[in-house]
């Protein structure tokens, strides 16, 4: 069980959220992890993430999902959304998931992290990024590899043009 003295530092816990909108990797806070020896994902979340691009002022939808293999530290979850939401008038939609892994690498130091950005649709065109983390000389090296491999073969066994069903739309009119 965790105790107030075992969250201690954690600011934004329990406190009125401010949402910055100027990326900020300060927002983002841990806790100590109660099980550093055991292996476990953590695994957030966020479909409805939204950014303007800075140089259009067009707007992005996304969804992110971020999950890693904890060592000492957890990230906290509020901090996370604070975080997330600091990304609103910051970045290009192709830098967030490298971004985040870099952040949230600095922060907790995991034994693996990922984070794959699969972009709404946008004049036509949808784009997924996927970035990885695993602590060097480790175990889960290996793993990050196969994870990336994994994401560049998803890709590669997306249907041809041909192959996608006729999409029919009926306008009443």
């Amino acid at each position: 069980m965790r105790s107030k003295g075992t969250l201690k530092g954690l600011t934004r816990l329990g406190g009125t959220a401010v949402y910055e909108t100027v990326y900020s990797p300060d927002l983002l806070e841990c806790f100590d992890n109660n099980f550093p020896k055991r292996d476990f994902w953590a695994r957030f979340t966020c479909p409805e993430f939204q950014t303007i691009n800075p140089a259009t002022g067009e707007p992005y939808g996304a969804t992110i999902l971020i999950q890693y293999i904890p060592w000492k530290s957890l990230v906290e979850s509020k901090s996370l959304k604070l975080y997330m939401f600091s990304f609103r008038y910051s970045t290009l939609k192709k830098d967030i998931g490298k971004l985040i892994v870099d952040d949230l690498v600095t922060l907790l130091k995991p034994k693996y992290l990922e984070v794959e950005v699969r972009c709404a649709p946008r004049e036509g065109l949808k784009a997924r990024t996927f970035a990885n983390y695993a602590k060097p000389r480790s175990r889960y090296v290996t793993m990050a590899k196969a994870r990336l491999a994994a994401f560049r073969a998803s890709l590669r066994a997306a249907p041809k043009m041909e192959e996608l069903p006729e999409e029919r739309i009926t306008l009443n009119v």
